[in-house]
């Protein structure tokens, strides 16, 4: 091996960000030919996820290091949110945030839909991607390092408002409402932007059935006729019981029924 190829396979090395997944679109933009990426995969120094991303020293690829590569290398606009962002806040009703967790939710908020890779499809199909437009403008992001991997996450607020958004069809309508119900520090003011910005009728009005019922802190502050609660009303799952209010029919809860 040269010693120019042996030079950029130690500063790529070197420079490998533990537990990051890296592309081929990332590799040859810094440099690295198709045959010298396929040189390295032959010698064991990277190794394959799938048809474009590669893991370091054959290190196995978990689904952080892979959302961080849809993030930094692809340029997607999605996010870490709803459940598994509340996990990530401490806010997840007694739940440890933990790697091997069932599932992992991230979002897209953006008005263009845009398809996972094939790599990460098939490598990480404990995920489950909702592509909502749910805000009209930026979603409210926050950093968080993650194995030490720079991840974009909803904050709790607007993750709130996401777990809603999956109920009752891909999230249980009766453990959404306990996660609501233990969140006593959502910041109104952030609240109150991302209910008026929200194109969710059935969120907007799910959210503030809950948070009254729930008598949440943040609920006092806000200013409902502010908010777009559209007209008609709107069934969650079966319904159940009608909340007038609100115009909304949600499920009985299991205690309820006892």
């Amino acid at each position: 091996m040269s010693l120019l190829i042996e030079n950029k396979l130690n500063h790529l090395l070197s420079s490998w960000q533990e537990n990051a997944v890296i592309t081929t679109g990332w590799l040859l933009q810094q440099g690295y030919s198709n045959q010298l990426i396929k040189k390295y995969c032959d010698h064991g120094w990277i190794s394959k996820v799938g048809q474009g991303a590669y893991t370091k020293l054959r290190h196995k690829a978990n689904w952080v290091g892979a959302v961080y590569a849809l993030i930094h290398d692809l340029k997607l606009p999605v996010h870490l949110g709803g459940p598994t962002a509340l996990e990530l806040q401490g806010m997840g009703h007694n739940i440890i945030f933990d790697l091997t967790q069932i599932s992992f939710y991230l979002f897209n908020n953006s008005s263009t839909k845009r398809n996972l890779p094939k790599w990460f499809r098939e490598n990480f199909q404990n995920h489950i991607y909702a592509q909502y437009h749910l805000f009209k403008h930026e979603p409210n992001l926050e950093t968080q390092s993650i194995e030490n991997l720079k991840i974009l996450v909803s904050s709790p607020e607007q993750a709130a408002l996401e777990l809603l958004a999956l109920t009752p069809h891909a999230f249980d309508y009766e453990h959404a409402a306990h996660l609501i119900e233990n969140l006593h520090f959502l910041r109104p003011e952030l609240l109150q932007t991302l209910l008026q910005e929200c194109t969710s009728i059935k969120v907007k009005r799910l959210f503030l059935y809950l948070a009254e019922k729930h008598q949440l802190p943040c609920f006092t502050h806000l200013k409902i006729n502010q908010i777009d609660l559209g007209k008609g009303k709107r069934v969650i799952g079966q319904g159940g019981e009608y909340i007038s209010a609100y115009q909304i029919s949600v499920p009985k809860l299991a205690e309820e029924l006892r």
